[in-house]
């Protein structure tokens, strides 16, 4: 009887194989979601600098451009009877009438303007951009970190399930090992009845024997 259970013990059941495997596969889905935020986190660094050299070029541009815009307007001639300035541009030979003291600085200060309105516009649609990056890659991560919860609740419900299950087999083959206990005592006991049995069949014989 004993190298029978030993036997038994030895084989493992199905359920325990399949929950080995099972855990390995949710691991495997595990590292393939850290390696795709990894991914996703270097596209983004990769993009916050690209977006820093375009800045960096656009203020060169802008810097290369500001002494030719100043050099677009140029004084042409002095009418002393009207005491007025002609201002021709040099792109588009357009002549201009203003005063002195006003029309240079004054086309000046639109042009700065407009440079200022165009920067800030790009400035925002910039930040928007980064905003909206910000926001989709909070997004993906709180995704993520739901997935890592549902596969750990996943694995402790499998991990519940495997030790219910063992428990399950320790019991019935505890409550086997009873039974058996319970089968060689009532064998051995019948079995005392029987050579009882025998052995007053026989005294009563060698009474019988004796008397006559």
């Amino acid at each position: 009887m004993h190298i029978i259970l030993l036997s038994a013990a030895t084989i493992a059941p199905p359920s325990i194989l399949f929950s080995f495997v099972s855990l390995s596969a949710t691991t495997a889905a595990q590292q393939q979601q850290q390696q795709q935020q990894q991914q996703q986190q270097q596209q983004q660094q990769q993009q916050q600098q690209q977006q820093q050299q375009q800045q960096q070029q656009q203020q060169q541009q802008q810097q290369q451009q500001q002494p030719q815009q100043q050099q677009q307007w140029g004084y042409v001639k002095k009418v002393p009877s009207a005491g007025e300035c002609f201002y021709v541009h040099q792109i588009s030979r357009q002549r201009l009438q203003h005063r002195c003291s006003c029309c240079y600085i004054h086309n000046l200060q639109q042009q700065q303007q407009q440079q200022q309105q165009q920067q800030e516009e790009q400035q925002q649609e910039q930040q928007q951009e980064q905003q909206q990056e910000i926001a989709t890659h909070r997004r993906g991560m709180a995704a993520a970190s739901l997935g890592q919860q549902q596969q750990q609740q996943q694995q402790q419900q499998q991990q519940q399930q495997q030790q219910q299950q063992q428990q399950q087999q320790h019991h019935h083959h505890h409550q086997r090992q009873q039974q058996q206990q319970h089968q060689q005592q009532h064998q051995q006991r019948q079995q005392q009845q029987q050579q009882q049995q025998q052995q007053q069949q026989q005294q009563q014989q060698q009474l019988l024997g004796s008397r006559c």
